[in-house]
């Protein structure tokens, strides 16, 4: 049986080995969220009608994904992805890009 020195150590390894994970994980939910963003915006600023039908698409496939428990990190990537694009939606809409036309209520 190992010593209480080296399963502590391999412990501390699995630990570190996790802590790298979660931290990779982080990078690669912002890099693909700030490459889905870089997209969006030009449709949203270009033509504000389709950036909503979008975020339409996303929160509907979202509720089925939930409806059929999908992975939860699949549902997660979508939640902050279509949040993302609806904060951005919103600036656009505050700021004219649709045109003068009148913003709808939620």
């Amino acid at each position: 049986m190992p010593s209480v020195d080296e399963r502590l150590r391999k412990l501390e390894e699995r630990s570190r080995a996790d802590i790298e994970r979660w931290q990779a994980l982080e990078g690669d939910l912002k890099a693909f969220s700030g490459i889905i963003s870089c997209m969006f915006a030009p449709i949203a600023a270009q033509t504000p009608a389709i950036a909503r039908v979008i975020v339409q698409n996303l929160q509907a496939y979202e509720n089925v994904a939930r409806m059929q428990n999908e992975h939860a990190q699949m549902m997660q990537r979508l939640r902050v992805v279509r949040e993302i694009l609806e904060a951005k939606l919103e600036k656009g809409g505050s700021t004219g890009a649709d045109n003068g036309a009148p913003r709808r209520r939620k």
